[in-house]
């Protein structure tokens, strides 16, 4: 999985360049992504108007034949604001929703009929995919209990975990007990969580797909290999971190 930056155009008002994401699509399909995280943190969606993440998950939603997911984020502070963005991105075309919880939210029936809101706002007919990440919702309830609880209320619509959290014994236990639900890695090392059978990962970074399907079939065919593609992964990342640093273009 990808979480793709969103494009904007040089300009004053800083408008989100529509045509660009055929391009960026493009790119992702071209490097064997195949799910997208769209109008998520990523993406800056705090500076978004409804109205343009709205657009945002339309553009993406054209590319849906590229990939297996397109996952449309609805996540705010708001479940009336969250609903009705779910229901558009159903009417967009999107293949399922995103979404984190509301900062701070402190209980675990409160989280679950947030997240069946915004399923029965696209009309049961798109799974959701939840995103765990405390450190930056506050939310610490534990991700195995909020998994329990999905699955209870949520049933086959309870697709998957963007998993954010450093703790590889709570989703291995949580794929051991659920699964039906997909995890998804993103912390680093990725190669951590092989031992623990994860096969499916979050990248911020289309081009960082390739060695991470090295990696993985390098691990999984017992060859030595793996700490090849171990270090050229992250000698690419810190090649890129240092263009950032300088202010150029990767």
């Amino acid at each position: 999985m990808s979480a793709p930056w969103t494009p904007f155009e040089n300009n004053s008002a800083r408008s989100v360049d529509y045509a660009a994401i055929d391009r960026v699509a493009h790119l992702h399909h071209l490097n064997g992504v195949t799910d997208v995280w769209v109008a998520g943190g990523m993406a800056q969606w705090p500076q978004h108007t409804d109205e343009e993440r709205v657009r945002v998950f339309a553009a993406w939603a054209k590319h849906s034949a590229k990939f297996q997911e397109v996952m449309c984020h609805v996540g705010s502070d708001d479940v009336t604001r969250s609903a009705a963005l779910a229901r558009a991105a159903k009417d967009a075309g999107c293949t399922s929703l995103a979404a984190l919880p509301a900062r701070g939210t402190g209980s675990v029936g409160v989280l679950s009929t947030w997240m069946k809101a915004l399923v029965d706002a696209a009309d049961g007919e798109l799974p959701l995919y939840y995103y765990h990440i405390p450190g930056s919702t506050g939310v610490t309830i534990n991700i195995k209990q909020i998994c329990d609880a999905l699955v209870e209320t949520l049933g086959d619509k309870f697709a998957g975990v963007k998993f954010v959290e450093n703790d590889v014994s709570k989703f291995h236990a949580i794929r051991k007990k659920h699964p039906s639900v997909r995890m998804y890695w993103a912390q680093n090392p990725k190669v951590q969580s092989f031992v623990f059978g994860a096969d499916s990962f979050v990248l911020a970074e289309h081009y960082a797909a390739p060695y991470i399907v090295k990696m993985y079939n390098a691990y999984h065919g017992n060859d030595d290999d793996v700490l090849e593609w171990v270090d050229k992964y992250e000698t690419m990342m810190s090649a890129v971190r240092a263009a950032g640093a300088q202010g150029r273009d990767v």
